[in-house]
């Protein structure tokens, strides 16, 4: 992101397509995390489920295990993928915030 752009344009020269792309943006930040959250839930019952049906083989539970820690390492990135732009943006962002409309 050219944090510079922005940082050094005109609040009042700024039209509907830079609005719009700022809103882009936010929404494709947004739709990460939520990708990110999807991955971790759906590894998460992945390895709860094998940790209860296959509990008896150690195969399966090594799988049921590394899936549990794939879900929190996936938490865990995903919040940091959607913090970091977010509190970028926010700051680039937010003395425009004021004049739209």
């Amino acid at each position: 992101m050219n944090i510079k752009y922005y940082s050094e344009s005109d609040p009042e020269k700024m039209d509907l397509r830079d609005h719009l792309a700022y809103d882009r943006t936010v929404l494709a930040n947004q739709r990460t995390y939520l990708a990110y959250l999807k991955f971790g839930i759906f590894s998460l019952a992945t390895g709860l489920t094998f940790l209860k049906v296959f509990s008896d083989d150690l195969l399966y539970l090594v799988i049921s295990y590394c899936c549990i820690a794939l879900a929190i390492f996936a938490a865990v990135v995903g919040l940091v993928k959607f913090d970091v732009p977010r509190r970028k943006l926010n700051e680039v962002y937010k003395r425009f915030r004021g004049r739209r409309s």
